[in-house]
């Protein structure tokens, strides 16, 4: 009675609070204080060694869509491993249900690309909770600050989510870390003018960039100007900044840019090599 297990679209993306879907054909009613176990494993065959993350929800249903809390307040629930994974390999994700007593119900496997930190602060040989001390905890934060690279903003590259002026709109997924967006408006209706000294600010809105995260709106951005550089990070002028590890990127991001009726435009997705 196997599980199956879906892992987060499009990729296959396993790390620190991705979202995970599991069914089980599990035949009759789920005893009293069943979970549903989550582990990740660096490699095909699991051991404590290689457990990269561990989660348990409490079961309710034969079915749950959960994501992969690392962090809580149950001492099974912990992110830490002795394997450094790099960024886009391959992790194994074992779903089990379990009733009192650790007695297995059913279980499944699917195999992911690891989307969570390169470095990860190591578990520590013969725990037998998995959970975190206060030390342990700050050693994991310093880990991650050292992991952080400069990056110079000339480096970034940018890719086109239009083919050429486009009427939009223009949507795609963000599973990835990237810098922000930027619009570049072809055509405007001659009847609209621009009403600046400069010649390139209309008052009315060409076009809005809007970011969420699932179905709620994070940011919305509306654009005036020829061009507009939309960085996710807040209007500041930088020449480098830190880039955030995939750990820290939030799952579940998606962007759209709109247009006026009778505006075309082109939009340029910003992020790193």
């Amino acid at each position: 009675m196997p599980i199956t297990v879906t892992l987060t679209p499009p990729d296959g993306l396993v790390a620190p609070w991705a979202h995970v879907d599991a069914v089980s054909d599990f035949i009759g009613p789920l005893p009293t204080g069943t979970q549903w176990w989550f582990r990740v494993y660096a490699d095909p065959e699991p051991t404590t060694l290689n457990l990269m993350l561990s989660s348990r929800v409490t079961a309710t249903t034969k079915s749950i869509g959960t994501t992969l809390e690392p962090i809580g307040q149950d001492a099974h629930n912990f992110w830490g491993t002795e394997a450094v994974v790099p960024i886009g390999a391959p992790v194994h994700l074992t779903v089990n249900l379990v009733e009192p007593g650790e007695l297995l119900i059913d279980s499944g496997t699917a195999t992911g690309n690891w989307a969570g930190s390169s470095t990860i602060q190591l578990q520590p040989q013969g725990s037998t909770t998995g959970g975190l001390t206060e030390e342990q905890s700050l050693q994991l934060s310093q880990t991650h600050l050292a992991t952080y690279t400069s990056t110079e903003l000339d480096s970034l590259l940018t890719t086109e989510l239009t083919a050429g002026p486009s009427e939009g709109p223009v949507n795609a997924q963000l599973p990835l870390w990237c810098f922000g967006v930027i619009v570049r408006i072809a055509t405007v209706p001659e009847q609209l003018l621009p009403g600046t000294p400069d010649g390139d600010y209309w008052g009315t809105t060409l076009a809005v960039v809007r970011v969420y995260r699932a179905a709620d709106l994070w940011l919305r951005v509306p654009v005036h100007t020829s061009s507009r550089l939309v960085s996710f990070y807040g209007d500041v002028l930088v020449a480098a900044f830190t880039q955030l590890t995939p750990a820290q990127w939030i799952l579940n991001m998606s962007l759209q840019v709109t247009f006026l009726p009778g505006v075309t435009g082109q939009v340029f997705l910003m992020r790193t090599p």
